[in-house]
């Protein structure tokens, strides 16, 4: 296996799709630059295939992980920064991400983020309104001037202020829809949070959509929800303002002042950060009016309908660790420890030209030879060419993958159902190509890797959505849904420009995938609000 080759695809493929996503749910005009770095890691990329094949990834790797990889890391560490209330190295990674990508929009969040990183609640908002200021006479966006307004009226908790500025931008981003759905809860206009959530959730970018969840969930007075939301985002969120949004629920589902005064004011007395505890100080000075008081039946139904997209085939309990996705974390296990045990049988073995050795150390654990499959029986080895890879980097492309994409099928299907996908759209794949050299459609070959059992595990993850649009129509499956068919498009024109990828393999693997997904989502339990 040419292991340039399949890097440098690899590669291109992901910036394929980072293009496909820009030109599907944002606006191409404010993301220009990114397009560009993508463009031209694919045009490096086949500059490299066609004029220096023995070192293709070399120059596509060096505009790839500079450019394209390392500004999304460090633009998703300083947004995890800012949930953790830790402003200094949010700031120091948004600075990062500006100077690997300058386009307008990093560069001011990365000044924005310099000036949360004062130390006082009063020195953040004259830092925001002193960027403001440098702003106005740089002649830069008067949009940019608009939203350091609005996050200076939010840094000084003034929520009504918030609400006001927000709703005079030309221009919502997701990020200023996600302040006034939460000034407006804050406010307690509940219904009005509702509807205008109602509104707003197409045009929610995932991560956004998130933040908003829990405003809404919490401001409705969904304890129960938040506090699975919550444990959920694990490490996202600091003490303070998990105990924060846990009492909002609370108190905003009308329980007993006992479950959730104490916690206001044990953060307005001694909360690590400024601004929660003047939060938690407001809270207290409010009358508390529950959720339902405000409500009208169409709020109401909307609410109950974030709930329900919540809570639609999660876990009965929340888990953490390894019990998040037993499944995926020990197949990865299996795939790994298979791989070592493969490298130590290569490593006795006597050399032999070429790949001789490694084939033969293949074929003796398992790998799919369909000759040996059909004269002599040997059946069992549909299933272990799935748990085989012709090198490093074939078993670290694959077990990215399956990580990626087992986790949430995990979640959405439970353990069980995920281990029939895997093993059910393994053998299908396996079944598949060993039936074309039955009847004599392709030459026989060796057949080893995970990607069909893994290409039937996004097939049952389009199957979820699928059946999960078809019974409520939520834009977020559509929106998952728009983007199958250019990944399947991507995905197989790389299978059929790489003679070492099985294309045979990985579709029949995503349509087994899709038919077991269909099948085994409808024995799911449907939860309603």
């Amino acid at each position: 296996m040419d292991l340039q080759y399949i890097l440098t695809v690899n590669l291109m493929v992901i910036s394929a799709l980072a293009i496909v996503s820009v030109l599907m749910h944002m606006p191409w005009r404010d993301n220009l630059l990114w397009l560009a770095v993508n463009t031209l890691v694919i045009v490096a990329g086949l500059a490299g295939m066609h004029w220096l094949p023995d070192w293709a990834a070399l120059p596509t790797a060096a505009i790839f992980i500079p450019f394209v990889l390392a500004p999304i890391a460090a633009t998703t560490l300083s947004r995890r920064s800012v949930m953790l209330n830790k402003p200094e190295r949010a700031a120091v990674l948004a600075r990062l991400a500006a100077i690997l990508h300058p386009a307008d929009r990093t560069r001011f969040n990365a000044a924005t983020l310099r000036a949360l990183a004062a130390p006082t609640q009063a020195a953040r908002v004259n830092a925001l309104l002193d960027l403001k200021s440098g702003y106005l006479k740089t002649g830069a966006s008067a949009d940019q001037a608009a939203q350091l307004d609005v996050l200076a009226a939010r840094h000084a908790d003034d929520w009504r202020g918030v609400l006001t500025l927000v709703r005079r931008l030309p221009v919502h981003s997701t990020d200023m829809v996600g302040l006034e759905i939460r000034a407006l809860g804050e406010l307690g206009q509940i219904d009005e949070m509702a509807r205008s959530y109602d509104a707003a959730r197409e045009h929610l970018l995932a991560s956004d959509g998130a933040d908003v969840q829990l405003f809404v969930l919490a401001f409705g007075g969904k304890t129960n929800a938040v506090e699975i939301l919550l444990e959920r985002a694990g490490g996202s969120f600091d003490a303070d303002t998990r105990r924060y949004w846990t009492a909002i629920a609370r108190r905003a589902a009308g329980e007993p002042e006992e479950t959730w005064r104490p916690t206001f004011e044990a953060l307005a007395r001694s909360g690590e950060h400024d601004l929660l505890r003047s939060r938690a100080s407001a809270k207290l000075a409010e009358p508390a009016t529950p959720a339902s008081a405000d409500l009208t039946p169409a709020g109401a139904r909307i609410i109950e309908l974030a709930l329900m997209r919540f809570e639609r085939y999660r876990p009965a309990k929340p888990r953490t660790g390894f019990w998040a996705a037993p499944v995926t974390y020990s197949l990865l296990a299996a795939l790994v420890a298979m791989h070592a045990w493969l490298t130590w049988k290569v490593s006795g073995m006597k050399p032999l030209p070429g790949d001789q050795h490694y084939l033969r150390a293949l074929l003796d654990l398992g790998a799919l030879w369909p000759p040996a499959v059909m004269e002599r029986g040997e059946w069992w080895r549909l299933l272990t060419a799935t748990f085989l890879h012709f090198g490093t980097l074939h078993l670290a492309a694959n077990s990215l993958m399956l990580y990626m994409l087992g986790r949430p099928c995990e979640d959405g299907f439970g353990w069980w159902r995920m281990l029939i996908l895997y093993i059910g759209g393994g053998l299908a794949s396996s079944g598949f190509v060993q039936a074309l050299w039955r009847f004599d459609v392709t030459e026989p070959a060796v057949l080893v890797g995970a990607s069909g059992a893994i290409m039937a595990v996004f097939g049952g993850l389009v199957g979820l959505r699928l059946l999960s649009w078809l019974r409520h129509r939520d834009v977020l499956d559509r929106r998952f849904l728009t983007m199958v068919p250019v990944i399947l498009a991507i995905q197989f024109a790389v299978d059929l420009s790489t003679p070492q990828v099985s294309f045979a393999a990985h579709v029949s693997g995503f349509f087994a995938g899709l038919v077991l997904g269909l099948a085994l989502a409808m024995t799911l339990r449907r939860r309603e609000a």
